[in-house]
């Protein structure tokens, strides 16, 4: 007994391994550890391993770490569960390489004593299963989708359940939630929008009564929305007769409906329309449809108006080669309107305004164009064109016609070789006429004018009204300028005849300017501005008359304003600059004072001195405004000068035309009361000697007040004006400035030289300093300084400089001058001051050939041309004047010129290398030049 049943515990053990190895699920168990303890023949064949083979090890073994701990997961929740954990996951088998989906389910296995022992799992593959559920759920989004883009959504009524089913497109058709509503018939009869519930309703009880299709279009009231649906649908029914189901659709054709009303207005719209619709085949050219406007404003009837063509109606189409080649400019204009003249059915055109679209359509091609007649438009614009060119009163051309004849005649001269004369006219005495009869009986008499003057006017001239009583003349085509006096004679000869209005006879007369063209070369504007100015012209010269233009006055006139407006801004946007020039103290040769000099920045042309600008705003605004501004900024300048510790006079310019003005004193007392009291002791005001000083009482009054102030004066450029001696005695100057002019040829020009020391001894006879201006040399500050003049300025001592530039200059000048020892030459062996020059002049020149000569030769040598020096000068000049009959005289210039050939001599030896040759003869060179010191002492002897 106990065999069989060991023997049938082996028989069934047999068949459960037998049946779990055949199992097509795969079957294995794994202890605690995550070790195989069995597995079944699927899962040999899913590792791709006999069982042998796979006991005892472990995932690890098999799978890569990421995917290996994965499993150890699953399998330690599923041990840690008292129910299986299933999970999905795709394989791969190793033996085909067949990938499935493999739905585990792991188990915790435990021993009689509930231990736990390991694992079970038992995979089945679900690839197929998944599979097909896509394919449903695939198949269920595309009918979703579908109903989603055509807005159709399916129902189905259950007869037997009462119950309504809709798809979720219909709940979006409703705009309803479908876990919140629950649909009925009743519920689908609410949303039907009031006045169509009982035709929805009737329509399917009647298809039910009938047993037919149920089929209705409809609206709906959804959130306050009118939406449009159609509705189709059919019912099943049983043996008895009556309904099973029904099925059917429901639609969304809201926008549909409302593209179907739109068209339906727009058709009604077009057929309304007072505009002409055709569309035009364009292949054709054919006209295919119509409004009734299109063939009523022709004259056809609708039958007549499909029978034509285009160019059966437009006259800007011939014929098909015409109209194909006109389509593609139409397509390009894209809808832009366009002018065209369309032919009535008795013949008569009528002007249109055409907008054609292109569209393509799948029976062809075709143009939608509107007409729309403009033959009122066109009248209108005629009429307005009238008035926009001409004078309304008169019927002249206006000012618009006539720029425009005026550039075409400019051409024509042009190109002609003829005169063209612009006449501006304007009537004399025709505003009282005006005032005293009144505005009707003035414009008829300007009507009668213009109907006057055309007559006496050729063809090809132009008569215009500019406004009031003012017109414009254009004679073309002359060949001289006595043909256009002869016309314009003609014009004033007849506005001097009498007008007979309204039982009055009133008298005009005319005043004409004319300019020349080409002789006034300028633009249309500018020649009838020109004429303007030449009429003015006539009117001063007593009236009745006419006065030609003067291009090159005009040309000076307009310069002139140009230069004036450029100074203006100069001022205002700062380009003007003040430079200082020294005046030194020649018996020190210490620096005594400055002279404030304006110069100009110019944008264009650079630095500008004074000439070039102050002879254009004299006797304007801009002289004051220029003095105003040079007083301030050299007072500016002054001041910044002693704050850095230098005290410094200024000399400022005033132009006496400024002086006279009444309130100059109070302006400068204004200006000055803005700067420190002692400020007066260093301020000199100069006033240049000029005619335009005009009233000198009044003058010498202002400035006796200023002077009062503490202000001085110098009266500039002493000796070139007609009263100097009136104006050095009745103003209250301080210093004379004797001008340049007479200072810079002293040492050649006697007569300059006696006016200087006359003005010199004036000014001693009466205690006023002199300063002499145009000091080029030092041989002229010696002369200067013996004649008594205390003070020089000039180049030959320093040009103007900036501001910044003075005190270094100074530094300069007192380290390294011969101005500052100037007085040491006044003892002198001569008791002619001109003669001591001459020894200084030729002394200076002997030192620095002797200088050079005992230099290294690097500098620059003196001169040695003995007809260009500072010696000749006088010799040719003064000497030979005051000393030319004496017996020395030759012998003087032979020796000067002897000195110079041996200079010459020696500086070449020099420059040749042969320096101590040349040094050696400087003994002969002092001797000859005492030589000629000696005949220079003698002159004085003997001499009258």
């Amino acid at each position: 007994m106990k065999q069989k049943t060991l023997k049938w515990l082996e028989n069934e053990c047999s068949f459960l391994k037998s049946f779990i190895q055949n199992l097509p699920d795969l079957i294995w168990m794994k202890d605690t550890e995550g070790v195989f303890l069995a597995c079944n023949h699927e899962f040999e064949l899913f590792f791709g391993a006999k069982e042998e083979e796979i006991l005892g090890l472990t995932d690890y073994d098999f799978f890569e770490r990421e995917r290996a701990d994965l499993f150890r997961e699953q399998d330690k929740k599923a041990m840690n569960s008292s129910t299986p954990v299933v999970n999905e996951e795709w394989i791969t088998y190793a033996k085909d390489n067949r990938r499935v989906l493999l739905e585990t389910t792991k188990k915790a296995i435990r021993d009689d004593s509930g231990n736990l022992i390991g694992v079970l799992v038992a995979g089945h593959d679900v690839t197929e299963r998944v599979e097909q559920e896509e394919k449903i759920r695939r198949s269920e989004k595309q009918l979703q989708d579908a109903q989603r883009l055509a807005q159709i959504g399916s129902w189905e009524l259950d007869f037997e359940l009462d119950q309504l089913f809709w798809s979720e497109q219909v709940y979006q058709i409703f705009e309803l939630n479908p876990k919140s509503f629950s649909p009925s018939y009743s519920a689908f009869l609410d949303a039907i929008h009031p006045e169509d519930k009982d035709l929805v309703n009737d329509a399917f009880h009647h298809s039910l009564k009938h047993h037919a299709p149920y089929h209705v279009s409809h609206r709906l009231l959804v959130n306050g929305k009118i939406k449009y649906v159609e509705e189709q649908g059919e019912t099943e029914y049983a043996e008895d007769g009556s309904p099973i189901r029904s099925v059917g659709t429901i639609q969304d054709v809201t926008q549909r409906t409302l593209n179907e009303i739109k068209l339906h207005r727009m058709e009604s719209l077009a057929d309304h329309s007072p505009d002409g619709i055709f569309i035009v085949e364009a292949e054709t050219a054919k006209i295919v449809d119509a409004n009734h406007a299109a063939y009523a404003n022709l004259g056809f009837t609708e039958g007549e108006m499909l029978q034509l063509y285009v160019w059966d109606v437009s006259k800007g189409i011939d014929d098909l080669h015409s109209w194909k080649a006109r389509v593609p400019g139409i397509i390009e204009e894209n809808g832009l309107p366009f002018e065209d003249l369309h032919l009535h059915k008795d013949g008569h055109i009528i002007p249109v305004e055409i907008t054609a679209k292109y569209i393509v359509e799948p029976d062809g091609n075709f143009f939608i164009t509107t007409s729309r007649d403009i033959s009122d438009r066109k009248l209108a614009e005629k009429k307005m064109h009238y008035m926009a060119y001409h004078d309304l009163l008169t019927h002249l051309p206006n000012r618009v016609l006539l720029s425009d004849r005026l550039h075409q005649a400019i051409s024509i001269s042009d190109r002609t070789n003829t005169l063209l004369t612009i006449c501006y006219l304007d009537l004399d005495e025709f505003k009282p006429i005006n005032d005293r009869f009144g505005h009707e009986t003035g414009d008829e008499l300007l009507v009668q004018f213009a109907r006057r003057l055309e007559v006496e006017l050729r063809d090809s001239d132009t008569l215009a009204r500019l406004g009031g009583d003012e017109f414009i003349l254009m004679l073309t085509g002359l060949n001289s300028i006595y043909q256009a006096e002869e016309i314009i004679q003609r014009v004033l000869s007849s506005i001097e005849l009498p007008f007979n209005i309204q039982n009055h006879r009133l008298f005009v007369s005319g005043s004409i300017g004319a300019t020349i063209y080409p002789h006034d070369k300028s633009d249309p504007d500018t020649l009838i501005r020109h004429a303007d100015q030449a009429m003015y012209k006539a009117k001063q010269s007593g009236k009745n008359q006419y006065c030609l233009f003067d291009p090159v006055e005009d040309h000076k006139v307009h310069a002139y304003r140009n230069a004036l407006n450029e100074f203006e801004i100069a001022i205002a946007e700062s380009q003007l600059t003040l430079y200082y020039q020294p005046r030194v103290n020649l018996q020190d040769g210490t620096l005594a004072s400055v002279e404030a000099l304006i110069r100009w920045n110019h944008p264009e042309k650079g630095f500008l001195p004074p000439s070039e600008f102050l002879p254009i705003i004299e006797g304007t605004k801009l002289e004051i405004a220029l003095d105003e501004w040079v007083l301030r900024t050299a007072l500016n300048q002054h001041m910044q000068w002693r704050e850095a510790g230098n005290i410094l006079p200024v000399s400022v310019n005033i132009s006496p035309r400024n002086v006279q003005l009444q309130n100059f004193c109070n302006h400068v007392h204004e200006l000055l009361s803005l700067y420190p009291k002692d400020v007066l002791q260093n301020l000199e005001l100069e006033v240049v000697e000029t005619g335009a000083i005009g009233n000198t009482s009044q003058v010498a009054e202002m400035m006796e007040s200023c002077t009062q102030m503490g202000i001085q004066f110098s009266l500039d450029d002493f000796g070139t004006g007609y009263s100097s001696l009136t104006y050095f005695h009745r103003l209250p100057i301080s210093i004379l400035k004797i001008d340049r002019n007479f200072v810079c040829d002293m040492l050649s020009n006697p007569q300059d030289q006696d006016i200087v020391e006359g003005v010199i001894r004036l000014a001693q006879a009466i205690n006023r300093p002199v300063v002499a201006e145009g000091v080029e040399s030092i041989e002229l500050g010696l002369m200067l300084l013996q004649l008594g003049c205390k003070y020089a300025q000039g180049y030959g001592i320093a040009k103007p400089m900036p501001p910044e530039e003075v005190f270094n200059w100074y530094d300069s000048f007192r380290n390294k001058s011969a101005w500052t020892s100037l007085h040491n030459e006044q003892f002198n062996p001569t008791s002619s001051y001109d003669l001591n020059v001459a020894i200084f002049t030729h002394k200076v020149w002997l030192d620095k050939v002797k200088e050079y000569l005992h230099s290294d030769l690097s500098g620059k040598a003196p001169s040695l041309n003995g007809n260009a020096c500072q010696f000749n000068c006088w010799h040719q000049g003064i000497g030979e004047y005051r000393y030319g009959t004496h017996s020395l005289f030759p012998k003087l210039h032979k020796k000067h010129l002897a000195l110079h050939q041996l200079a010459e001599k020696l500086v070449q030896m020099a420059a040749k290398g042969k320096i101590d040759d040349a040094r050696a003869g400087i003994n002969e060179l002092e001797q000859m030049g005492s030589e000629l010191t000696h005949i220079l002492s003698e002159l004085v002897k003997d001499h009258p």
